[in-house]
């Protein structure tokens, strides 16, 4: 084969010819700005992971009435006045059926580590044996009776609540979904997240109609955006969604 007699030989060790490093000099800052243009579009397309903190640094005590049911929780009296309801979850993705049994619907001591967002409290029980204990205030607390607020259909996400709140960053979205699933076979409380146009968003108890624990009947909808239909039911400061499981439409 011929070379072609108007190109130069190439020669590794020589000098660049000017037009090919005016060539560079103009291709790399476009590469690199349309680089970082693209992985700035990329972050701002993504969900937001949200605001939720999970306080592993040091260990707290709460003391209220603590309830075992539709999922383990304790109510404490606020400061300023009402009450908190705060679930109760363990280390890894279960919650505490086989601890603090002594301890279910009466007044008692609870330890470990914070879990909050969106205004919606945690707290992670610590692996050792005073994680539940007798109240040291003799004062009692119970939470108000339920109350039937309306039927409604609302279009949100079914998400488990630990990884939500603070655990994960983010805690939902499909990328989530079998962290989640995992979550809520371990007994972790499903929160149904209703997002309002102004930014805000509503987290809701995911129960079935009679106000008990449901899990299996919202596996497969889990971290997908549906509709779902049921009763909007008020204990203290705690709303429960308790769902029609037939309802539930994917969208």
């Amino acid at each position: 084969m011929n070379a072609r007699k108007d190109l130069p030989p190439f020669i590794g060790y020589a000098a660049a010819p000017g037009w090919v490093k005016r060539f560079y000099w103009f291709l790399i800052p476009l590469v690199l700005t349309g680089i970082t243009g693209l992985g700035y579009m990329i972050g701002a397309a993504q969900d937001d992971p949200g605001d939720g903190t999970w306080d592993a640094s040091q260990a707290v005590e709460l003391e209220g009435y603590v309830q075992q049911g539709p999922y383990p929780m304790i109510h404490v009296n606020r400061p300023q006045g009402g009450i908190e309801t705060i679930f109760l979850v363990n280390s890894g993705k279960t919650v505490p059926t086989e601890r603090g049994t002594a301890y279910w619907s009466r007044m008692a001591r609870v330890k470990g580590f914070m879990i909050e967002r969106a205004g919606r409290r945690m707290l992670e029980l610590t692996d050792t044996d005073d994680a539940f204990g007798p109240a040291k205030d003799s004062g009692t607390l119970k939470p108000p009776l339920p109350v039937t607020l309306r039927r409604a259909t609302l279009r949100g996400e079914i998400i488990d609540s630990k990884c939500f709140l603070g655990a994960m960053h983010p805690g939902h979205g499909r990328t989530h979904k079998a962290c989640a699933r995992l979550c809520l076979l371990g007994g972790i409380p499903p929160l149904f997240v209703l997002r309002h146009e102004d930014g805000r968003i509503s987290l809701y108890l995911v129960t079935n109609e009679t106000g008990g624990p449901v899990t299996d009947e919202i596996l497969d909808y889990v971290a997908d955006p549906v509709e779902m239909t049921g009763d909007l039911v008020r204990q203290a400061d705690l709303v429960e969604f308790r769902i029609d499981p037939t309802s539930i439409r994917r969208l």
